[in-house]
């Protein structure tokens, strides 16, 4: 069923390809995880961990995000799935920006975030747009990596 699972993924967005497919599941296993991810899933979420974040990881990917769960992105991280993304770039984010990057890396949506730091959920969706362009890449989870691969 996994594997249908991510199939279906992969023929949705080749037929509709601005269609946002968040993956809500109980499975962490890494290799589900890049399988989803690689067939196209805007996003990956534990069914553990989404307890009242459901509506904030759906307004996050049609925003353009990628919203995973913390675990999940830890797991990408600790696998390297795309290593070396973006490290020649991070200096060159202001501290709002690696501040905003840090909340994302612990699996916080926008709304979260927001509320945290005192300021706008377009506030910071201008952040991540900027994160991405400096950091030259297209998700929240490539985001997360070059991130993490930044701080060691």
């Amino acid at each position: 069923a996994k594997g249908t699972s991510i199939e279906a993924i992969a023929a949705l967005k080749l037929l509709l390809p601005e269609m946002k497919v968040i993956t809500l599941t109980g499975e962490e296993d890494y290799y589900w995880i890049e399988r989803a991810l690689k067939s196209g899933a805007d996003g990956y979420l534990l069914k553990a961990t989404i307890r009242g974040r459901l509506a904030g990881a759906i307004t996050e990917a049609l925003a353009g995000g990628c919203p995973l769960s913390g675990q999940v992105s830890r797991k990408l991280v600790n696998q390297k799935l795309q290593p070396g993304v973006g490290d020649q770039y991070f200096s060159s984010l202001t501290p709002r920006e690696r501040l905003v990057l840090h909340e994302m890396s612990d699996g916080m949506v926008y709304k979260e975030i927001a509320a945290k730091h005192s300021i706008s959920p377009e506030t910071v969706r201008t952040h991540v747009r900027r994160i991405f362009k400096k950091l030259r890449v297209h998700n929240r989870t490539e985001a997360v990596l070059a991130y993490m691969k930044g701080q060691s």
